[in-house]
């Protein structure tokens, strides 16, 4: 098994809709096809909007279908944005996006779901959804020039840092920390005494490893999918942010040129996904054993320390109250959360105590600081099928790859999709790459430090690093040329 897995994203080649879409046809006719924009890699990461494709699809008979087309706005900072003006525009028919974007679209009635702290816990969420709510908040779409189906549910999110919790306020004093692009989170962030950053996936993982950016937001099961414990491993489990509660958005013309049946299958798809969204997306018991074992530690804030957070985020909804609908829907959830009971995150013993460090050896008078430093090297599909790998083969390993090199830890990131972590060893004029073994492929695991999976000659300076004279070893011989051409073929640019 190679070192780099690249995950890819089929992107689709249709562009508007088929079908008899221009017409008030009923549902016995030819098939409709709309097409949905998603911002990120794959719905993999957000089950309820899937399951609202599918029953699309099984309600109709595949008579209405969805085509998801994935990463639209290619994971820039504005990605989600970008979905909500195509939306409008009629670019697409249907998206999805978190209602934590559109208060930099002129939108304020859905902050209120997104206030900090407050939303905290699925139940609470769950009856969120279910009130007369998210019909009201969904009426205040009007200025972003779209039409709300219905809001969903969606994954708890918690502050993840690399050195050390992020658990009271002194924890996020003075620290860069990465969220979305919103109004709304980067105010709590720079309440909370820190900075915020929209840095989009590469620019976050590579802040994340040269020291640029402390920390971020997300879900655990984003969190564990994309191996993101390898480079921080600190979680605030009992501190919950906001939860991501999205929003599904169709063209409001689209909408009124299909059948009134039609219409039926879309809506009572969307009202089933949001019934059933909390059940979908509750995923955080699951995957705790994963990211454990990945390396995550887990840690609970104080009493006090809520106390503190709470605080400090009360010019946060002073502001939210100056509008009164918001005011009455933090008033509302407020209630329901004093009438809803959770439970605490079951936090296994084996996921506190202290982040496992690979046990790096130097090898035969080898300096492993002479390394130390983030590295960029980026590959076209023209370049690597020139370097002679196949078409296929090429684009999907075309991308971005960082190295970062840290006193014997080696991390690596590929395209923003993944970070996998091990270790490497310093032997004269070469440099050994072990790989660790884990549930992200061997990506982000402690439990196995020994796999080498080839050894370079190395020169670094200032600009660059430059690796020569690639040699694959033992299971990983058959990856000769891959490794040669990928990590060999050119020189890699010092990035911190």
């Amino acid at each position: 098994m190679r070192m780099v897995a690249v995950a890819v994203a089929a992107a689709l080649a249709t562009t508007g809709c088929t079908g008899s879409g221009g017409t008030k046809a009923g549902g016995g006719g030819e098939p409709v096809t709309l097409r949905m924009a998603n911002p990120y890699a794959h719905l993999d990461y957000e089950p309820a909007v899937a399951y609202f494709v599918r029953q699309v699809q099984e309600r109709s008979g595949k008579l209405l279908r969805v085509e998801v087309t994935h990463e639209w706005g290619q994971l820039a900072p504005d990605a989600e944005q970008q979905v909500v003006r195509a939306t409008a525009d009629g670019t697409v028919d249907l998206a999805w996006t978190g209602t934590r974007v559109f208060d930099t679209l002129g939108v304020t009635s859905l902050r209120a779901l997104t206030a900090p702290l407050l939303v905290d816990s699925y139940p609470l969420q769950q009856a969120v959804v279910d009130s007369d709510l998210p019909g009201q908040m969904l009426d205040g779409l009007e200025p972003a020039g779209v039409t709300g189906l219905a809001v969903l549910a969606g994954g708890l999110r918690r502050p993840i840092a690399v050195k050390a919790p992020l658990l009271g306020p002194a924890d996020w004093s003075g620290r860069t920390i990465q969220t979305f692009r919103s109004a709304g989170q980067s105010a709590t962030i720079r309440a909370l005494g820190a900075t915020p950053t929209d840095a989009g996936p590469q620019d976050r993982d590579e802040g994340l490893a040269s020291g640029e950016i402390h920390g971020f937001e997300n879900n655990l099961l984003i969190y564990g999918k994309n191996g993101l414990q390898a480079v921080a491993p600190h979680v605030a489990a009992n501190v919950v942010l906001w939860p991501e509660t999205t929003v599904l958005l169709v063209n409001p013309d689209r909408l009124a040129g299909l059948s009134a049946e039609q219409q039926r299958w879309l809506r009572e798809a969307a009202a089933d996904a949001a019934a059933r969204s909390s059940d979908l997306v509750d995923l955080d018991g699951d995957v705790l054993t994963d990211i454990c074992q990945g390396g995550a530690r887990l840690a609970t804030a104080s009493p006090a320390q809520l106390d503190a957070l709470r605080t400090a985020v009360r010019p946060v909804y002073t502001e939210l109250r100056r509008d009164p609908p918001t005011a009455a829907y933090l008033e509302r959830i407020e209630q329901l959360k004093r009438a809803t009971s959770a439970s605490a995150l079951p936090i296994p013993a084996a996921c506190t105590g202290a982040h496992p460090q690979p046990t790096a050896t130097e090898g035969d008078g080898g300096d492993l600081t002479a390394l130390n430093g983030v590295y960029r090297l980026e590959w076209t599909v023209k370049e690597l099928v020139a370097a002679g790998q196949q078409q296929q083969e090429a684009a999907e390993n075309a991308g971005i790859l960082t190295l970062m090199f840290d006193d014997g830890r080696l991390v690596w990131n590929w395209a923003g999709a993944f970070n996998c972590v091990g270790r490497y060893r310093v032997s004269g004029a070469r440099v050994s790459i072990i790989s660790g073994s884990g549930p992200q492929w061997e990506c982000g695991g402690a439990a196995d430090w020994d796999k080498e999976h080839f050894s370079a000659a190395w020169k670094v300076s200032d600009r660059e690093l430059v690796l020569s004279d690639i040699r694959a070893v033992g299971q990983f011989a058959g990856d000769q040329d891959y490794f040669a051409v990928l990590f060999g073929g050119k020189p890699w640019t010092r990035i911190g």
